[in-house]
């Protein structure tokens, strides 16, 4: 019963924070869940989370920050040295695709297929174009296997992310995105969300 209501909480602390921020996947960034990698740093007990992220707009930012968000647990001997609010470029163009570079402290062994879960938060977007917000989340959190033993060389955390296709009010109409209205979201596999965010 007790792991039961801890999932239950993580999963509920996960809506509340993807709650807070406008969807980054009805903007035209695109999280590469494909490419990340977790790398030995070249530095002491380190280790480096790489989240590639492209910026499909037509214009740039400047000097973009990142947060990932845990929503399951470190293992024991690991934290996160930089999890809130990291720049990971000075400048983002379109098209460009930066690496979110996030940094943890390894001092032990991380268990066999260890998976962790996360959201991935983009902060400083009002410099760029004709941004209404600052910050954004993209929709689909990451399950990423830290420390993949036994598979066949592709990290089974991975997964491919669905990709906001368009953004719709209740009566069908295209519509950009918009708080404090409830908006449907359309994916290209099919699926649909009903989201509303309050600001």
């Amino acid at each position: 019963m007790k792991k039961l209501l801890v999932i239950t909480l993580v999963f509920l602390s996960s809506l509340a924070v993807r709650a807070q921020y406008p969807p980054c996947d009805a903007v035209p960034f695109e999280l590469v869940t494909s490419e990340i990698s977790f790398t030995a740093a070249q530095f002491g007990g380190d280790s480096v989370l790489n989240i590639p992220i492209i910026n499909q707009f037509d214009f740039g930012f400047a000097y973009p920050t990142a947060r990932i968000e845990m929503t399951t647990p470190l293992p024991t001997g690991m934290s996160c040295d930089n999890c809130d609010w990291n720049v990971f470029g000075s400048s983002w163009t379109d098209n460009d695709t930066l690496l979110i570079d996030m940094i943890f402290d390894v001092t032990s062994q991380i268990p066999d297929n260890y998976m962790v879960t996360f959201d991935v938060i983009i902060m400083n977007l009002m410099g760029g174009g004709n941004m209404s917000y600052d910050t954004c989340i993209f929709q689909n959190p990451v399950t990423f296997n830290l420390n993949p033993v036994g598979t066949t060389g592709i990290n089974e955390g991975s997964h491919t992310t669905k990709k906001l296709l368009k953004i719709t009010d209740l009566t069908g109409r295209d519509t950009p995105y918009k708080p404090n209205t409830v908006l449907i979201y359309i994916y290209n596999d099919g699926s649909t969300e009903r989201v509303f965010i309050f600001e």
